[in-house]
């Protein structure tokens, strides 16, 4: 099996806008990228990055919150470890997402996509700018397309499968109607949003995933008890729930990509 590449793309968003006003930090979920990182490494992936405009990242505050990481201050440090290991890597310094999109022969390279969550995604990769517009991101939907129609493998998680909604329609259907796939959950996103004790946002967000995928044409599934771990695989496609799910995702995907390999 010859060694394949896989094209990461990161939102460079560090904020979102809320409805109520103001906007609330934001960006990566570090476990959402460093545990399938880690496992793409370990499997003998090469690891390319892009994100909009090619700037650097930010890693969303709370994804360092030790509830995510089942009370293990052990592990979060550990997954900082894997962060820094990838910042060696070319974290810091992505390719431009707009130019890869009219580099067809660039994007023939590369044999899988992923795209870890956080609320990050639905600024710049769903939208080309939350801040300022409703328009989807065109780059973003070239990029699907192409993995799309090679069947490529191609995995999202928690808040990042919103960005498949940017993907384009042919011949009157988006390429993904009727797919079956996941992200969080209105219930998890309430929890966030409005349980006295549990929030973490001072405001709502106006954009859901699972709402914007539902109206897109997706059959959108999900583990409705909080914190179990749960993956959604339809053809080329991958999706995991949320933050929990991000060990199982990393396990799963690289087995998809092994068996795309072969």
């Amino acid at each position: 099996m010859r060694s394949g590449k896989i094209l990461v793309i990161l939102s460079a968003a560090n904020s979102i806008p809320l409805k109520e006003g103001g906007s609330h930090k934001t960006g990566i979920f570090l476990g959402e990228l460093t545990e399938p990182a880690e496992a793409m490494m370990k499997a003998g992936y090469e690891l390319t990055f892009a994100s909009p405009q090619g700037v650097a990242p930010s890693i969303d505050p709370d994804s360092y919150r030790l509830l995510y990481w089942r009370g293990s201050k052990k592990k979060l440090n550990y997954n900082k470890k894997v962060y820094s290991t990838l910042e060696s890597k070319g974290l810091n310094s992505p390719m431009s997402l707009e130019k890869l999109a009219v580099d067809c022969g660039q994007l023939n390279e590369f044999d899988g996509l992923f795209i870890p969550g956080g609320h990050g995604p639905l600024v710049d990769l769903y939208y080309e700018d939350m801040f300022s517009s409703k328009n989807l991101s065109l780059s973003m939907g070239v990029i699907l397309k192409h993995f799309h129609e090679k069947k490529k493998p191609t995995g999202l998680i928690c808040h990042s499968p919103t960005v498949l909604a940017a993907a384009p329609k042919v011949n009157g259907r988006w390429i993904y109607e009727g797919y079956k796939m996941t992200a969080i959950s209105r219930f998890t996103e309430w929890i966030n949003e409005d349980l006295p004790g549990m929030r973490v946002l001072k405001g709502h967000v106006g954009v859901y995933p699972s709402d914007v995928l539902k109206e897109a044409g997706a059959h959108f599934v999900y583990q409705k008890i909080p914190m179990i771990p749960y993956v959604a695989e339809d053809r080329e496609l991958m999706t995991g729930q949320d933050p929990f799910s991000a060990a199982l995702m990393a396990k799963r995907f690289v087995k998809k990509l092994n068996d795309y390999m072969k």
